[in-house]
């Protein structure tokens, strides 16, 4: 996580720009919240709601549309997205 999106969380210090919204399925025992860059933020797997820890971020060529692009992978259930790098 970096400095500026745990400042952003805890409204601590100056933040460039808004806070983007938490994705995902949050309780009050929800402790990791990833910063997944242009994605945004997770708690969860948006999916099966398993901890953020389980997500992981990829980078990979869509050779088909010739673009790079980001991804974020469920570990547990398989869910992704995407977004243009």
């Amino acid at each position: 996580m970096t400095e500026g999106t745990a400042a952003m969380i805890v409204h601590m210090g100056q933040a460039a720009g808004t806070a983007p919204a938490v994705r995902g399925h949050y309780s009050e025992r929800t402790v990791v919240i990833s910063d997944f860059s242009r994605l945004g933020l997770f708690a969860s797997c948006p999916r099966c709601g398993v901890s953020s820890e389980r997500l992981r971020p990829y980078i990979t060529v869509d050779h088909r549309d010739d673009r790079a692009l980001r991804l974020v992978i469920c570990g547990a259930c398989g869910w992704q997205d995407a977004c243009d790098l």
